[in-house]
């Protein structure tokens, strides 16, 4: 089921997407917050609300402060690293 205030999405492959998705270009999850709207892929089960400017959400769950990661192939990657490039890590300190 697809809100229809869905307009502006290219795919909607998705169970449920939010009324307010109207940004992003995939939607292949389960559910996404309404405030994803900046996600260009969102291929994860939950993304956190505040994850606007994640170029790749590939994660089971990405901390709300992780803004400014290009890649987040973790498990868990804690919230104050915002500026790490790349995070293929089972967990990463908060403090690296």
């Amino acid at each position: 089921m697809v809100d229809p205030t869905k307009q502006e999405l290219e795919n909607c492959d998705v169970a449920r997407v939010d009324p307010i998705e109207q940004e992003l270009g995939n939607c292949n999850v389960a559910r996404v917050d309404p405030t994803e709207q900046e996600l260009g892929n969102c291929d994860v089960a939950r993304v956190d609300p505040t994850e606007h400017e994640l170029g790749n959400c590939d994660v089971a769950r990405v901390d709300p402060t992780e803004r400014e990661l290009g890649n987040c192939d973790v498990a868990r990657v804690d919230p104050t690293e915002q500026e790490l490039g790349n995070c293929d890590v089972a967990r990463v300190d908060p403090t690296e």
